[in-house]
């Protein structure tokens, strides 16, 4: 097994920081997920995401864990939904370029709803970690509001603390490109079979979210939720061993 840092060329011009972990074994033999930090977040998400690729790896599938564009150690700009899922899609031709066929995807947070709206079209399974399937019902008009009179009156973007990380930019263009969003109608017509992780204790993805996405969702088999007795939004130790157990087994259900 091995990890190997990787630049992903972005459509736009420039690259997206990366981190490919590789099995070892032909790559066109392989399965691949790839991995969708949330909004402030990044490749490592505080040592979450290396914990499950390496797990992923432990189970035979490749992983990749990326920056979005304005975050992690990527340069300073915008960071906007429409963006992150222009990236996501750029992710995806890259890893098609490589070989791969057998690909799914886990998406945290914003993560999620970034996921959920880029066209993978050979995707064949989705795990989405508490994500933000309704982002007005986790950013108050009171925030929104407030982001948009600093970046007008101020002329700038506002800085967002980052962790471990250069502070991220946001404006009222961000704000938009979130605030816009039609999910029921994603939701509805996301076919590709679905499991969606969810904390009972989350403060800032409630759990009735996640219960509203899965009635929307198609109602069959290929389409579950479970819900985390006692995990909030930053979860870690035990509850991270269950995200990551659950999601595996969902993994194996569709890729292998």
């Amino acid at each position: 097994m091995e990890e190997v840092h990787v630049e992903i060329p972005r459509s736009v011009g420039g690259v997206l920081q990366g981190i490919h972990f590789r099995t070892g074994a032909t790559q066109r033999a392989t399965y691949l997920v790839i991995l969708c930090h949330g909004f402030t977040g990044d490749k490592s998400e505080g040592g979450r995401f290396l914990k499950t690729a390496k797990a992923l790896n432990d189970e035979g599938f490749d992983a990749l864990t990326f920056d979005f564009s304005g975050s992690g150690k990527n340069p300073r700009e915008l960071v906007t939904l429409t963006k992150q899922v222009q990236d996501l899609e750029d992710v995806y031709k890259w890893i098609k370029s490589l070989g791969y066929t057998n690909i799914g995807t886990i998406g945290l947070s914003l993560g999620g709803l970034t996921s959920l709206l880029a066209k993978i079209p050979e995707r064949k399974v989705a795990v989405f970690w508490a994500p933000t399937f309704y982002p007005t019902r986790s950013i108050s008009s009171l925030q929104m509001f407030y982001v948009k009179m600093f970046s007008v009156f101020k002329k700038s973007p506002l800085k967002f603390q980052s962790r471990n990380n250069e502070p991220i930019l946001i404006d009222y263009t961000s704000m938009d490109s979130i605030k816009n969003v039609n999910s029921d109608a994603a939701l509805r017509t996301f076919c590709t079979p679905t499991l969606v992780l969810q904390g009972t204790d989350d403060e800032v993805v409630k759990l009735r979210n996640s219960r509203d996405a899965i009635s929307i969702m198609p109602q069959d088999e290929h389409h579950k939720l479970i819900e985390v007795e006692g995990a909030n939004h930053t979860f870690d130790g035990k509850y991270l061993d269950l995200f990551i157990t659950h999601s595996i087994d969902w993994l194996k259900k569709y890729l292998v």
